[in-house]
């Protein structure tokens, strides 16, 4: 895999993070370690992991702390050298039972101990996922900053912000001297194209890496329907809603017929589409198996031609009519107060 620029933050990424939320999970440990053996094997350095905040929560999900517990034993076990590796989580904060309220200070406690069940003294990026109960993103990323001064986080970025609040925390930095989100990270696919527009331009302005999530539509352009029936039957259905209408089987004909051509899998061809656009730093990609991973790999060198490129943009694209009821878009964001950012500069 080749290695991406990772912002301007100097850091160089591989094309592919891998996703490992399943790991512990839905993957025993020795699945675990052969996948992230492979992984490195095949020039990856990315990792990331999803965390759930307060642990109140774990008593229902008690896979959450799973996956960084089998990393961080992977990476002790193999005695990698800290310095090769990118660890990165995404953390959901949910409010304090009874209060719809969080506490800046639930952040710090967070990686704090991701931490220690990673078994390092640093993580090298925090993605802070956009929840209801975020009510004031700016005193949050004020912990994370402080978590940087302190030389436990390197860097933080923010995941599914409305394009308004990502320009809002921006202007707050630069306002106050704080450290500012180095990365977005949201939902892109032949399927959902909603950060083409606003969030490119932001990221282009201001330096912003991307990061591509749920690059093959939650499993849905992989065309396996095992795979795509063996979620549970709520988000089985909600994904099937959101994706298995004339659209989505338009776009996975479009994806199978020039698959068929190739000779590969779809999940190749559906990769290779988003890692064909320049502004996409990398792609997470959760894998069960290490057959899952290889196709991942090989998409890093499938090249598409213009013609095909052509043919899945154009299966691909949202009606104007139906982009402008917000039709094929993920759930709403809260509308952006009235505010005046006009004449913040962006800076390198």
């Amino acid at each position: 895999m080749n290695k991406r620029k990772f912002g301007r933050t100097g850091l160089e990424v591989s094309e592919i993070c891998l996703g490992t939320m399943h790991f512990g999970w839905k993957i025993d440990e020795r699945s675990s370690f052969e996948i992230l053996n492979a992984f490195r094997d095949a020039g990856g350095n990315f990792i990331q992991s999803v965390k759930i905040w307060p642990d109140s929560t774990s008593a229902a999900r008690p896979w959450v702390d799973l996956p960084f517990s089998q990393v961080g034993r992977w990476l002790r076990m193999n005695a990698v050298p800290r310095d090769q590796w990118i660890l990165a989580t995404r953390v959901s904060l949910q409010p304090i039972a009874g209060s719809r309220l969080l506490k800046p200070e639930a952040i710090r406690e967070c990686c704090e101990a991701t931490l220690r069940q990673l078994q390092t003294d640093r993580l090298d990026l925090v993605v802070l996922n956009w929840t209801d109960c975020v009510q004031n993103p700016e005193d949050v990323f004020s912990a994370l900053t402080s978590l940087v001064r302190a030389g436990k986080l390197r860097y933080f970025g923010a995941a599914n912000f409305p394009a308004w609040r990502i320009m809002e925390t921006l202007c707050h930095s630069i306002q106050h001297g704080s450290c500012r989100p180095e990365t977005f990270q949201s939902d892109y696919s032949l399927l959902d194209r909603s950060f083409e527009g606003e969030l490119t331009e932001i990221g282009v302005g201001y330096r912003l890496s991307f990061l591509a999530s749920a690059p093959l539509a939650s499993g849905y352009l992989t065309g396996r329907q095992v795979l795509w029936e063996s979620v549970a039957a709520e988000r089985h259905d909600r994904l099937r809603k959101r994706y298995d209408n004339a659209r989505g089987q338009s776009v996975m004909a479009q994806v199978q017929a020039l698959a068929s051509q190739r000779g590969v899998p779809p999940a190749q061809v559906a990769l290779a589409w988003v890692l064909a656009n320049p502004h996409v730093t990398s792609s997470i990609v959760g894998v069960n198996t290490i057959s899952h991973l290889q196709d991942a790999v090989a998409a890093t060198r499938l090249r598409l031609s213009e013609e095909e490129m052509g043919l899945l943009d154009l299966a691909s694209r949202i009606p104007p009519d139906r982009a402008a009821h917000g039709q094929d878009k993920p759930a709403k964001t809260p509308a952006a107060p009235q505010r005046n950012l006009i004449g913040q500069p962006a800076f390198s």
